[in-house]
């Protein structure tokens, strides 16, 4: 049954993905411009002053940013590493301590 409720909910994701992209894309994600925005900036961000994601188009927009994500980290490793976990661990602890559970 879950597996059922699961097809029905994701599938007009992947029918929408199907007709836009031409080829079968398992819900598109938009993972890489995010580690883009956390680690060089929001500049060229949707809804920022670019334009870049409207002139590009989601695909090529994204392509992209995981590029210049690959070039980040591979120029700068320990940056890349130190922010990820300074940005975990207040994602994870920093509700903890806030709640008053410490």
């Amino acid at each position: 049954m879950f597996v059922v409720v699961l097809g029905l909910t994701i599938s007009p994701w992947l029918i929408r993905d199907y007709r836009v992209f031409h080829t079968p894309r398992f819900v598109r994600g938009n993972f890489w411009a995010e580690v883009y925005f956390g680690n060089l900036g929001f500049e060229s961000h949707p809804l920022g002053q670019t334009l870049q994601y409207q002139q590009m188009g989601e695909r090529r927009f994204i392509e992209q940013k995981q590029q210049e994500v690959f070039e980040y980290i591979g120029s700068h490793p320990h940056e890349f590493t130190e922010r990820s976990l300074q940005r975990s661990l207040s994602f994870w602890i920093a509700p903890f301590w806030a709640s008053g559970w410490h």
